[in-house]
């Protein structure tokens, strides 16, 4: 991590975003779905399961990471879950749709006002909870699921290339459910 908030100290940009990632129950459970749905025939750019995430707010090119971890600590939020209610075809991608409960939309929009009121530049479109599964998909899919994660906390994420393949790190992370936690 620390390589990661140098680059940034330095000037270069980095590609970020703030997200969820699944406890490892439910990340279990989202990899037998993606071998169940790969088994199926459904071809196209499987996510790695090191990538799995629900993003809250994507930010883009960003030089430093200070202000960003500044809005995190600033930002109190409880402990909640967040549960998938199917998985299905969204435009071309295969998705985990995650149910928009009160607390999940409070932690976004919270995140959102904040980093917009630092002058930030944030997707105006409304939030559409999803996991992204797969990527250029062709064949449709519907199945209903129960998946149901804790979450404990959000992370930072920078966006990297590496050998032709994406992979995202957590640049840092904030906990949930205390106000000195950090």
């Amino acid at each position: 991590m620390s390589n990661l908030f140098d680059c940034c100290r330095k000037g270069s940009s980095m590609r970020v975003f703030i997200g969820i990632k699944p406890d490892k129950k439910a990340l279990l459970f989202i990899q037998k779905i993606m071998k169940a749905v790969q088994l199926q025939g459904i071809t196209g750019n499987y996510t790695e399961i090191n990538n799995v995430h629900l993003t809250l707010l994507f930010l883009g090119e960003v030089t430093d990471y200070a202000p960003i971890k500044s809005v995190m600590d600033a930002i109190n939020h409880q402990k909640f879950s967040i549960c998938v209610k199917k998985v299905l075809r969204f435009k071309d991608m295969i998705i985990l749709e995650i149910e928009q409960t009160k607390e999940l939309i409070e932690l976004q929009e919270k995140l959102l006002f904040a980093l917009a009121k630092q002058g930030y530049k944030v997707e105006k479109r409304s939030f559409y909870p999803h996991i992204t599964l797969i990527r250029e998909v062709k064949e449709d899919i519907e199945i209903n699921t129960n998946i149901c994660s804790e979450v404990k906390s959000y992370e930072l994420y920078a966006s990297q290339r590496r050998s032709g393949k994406i992979n995202y790190s957590v640049v840092y992370k904030k906990m949930l459910g205390c106000e000195d936690c950090g």
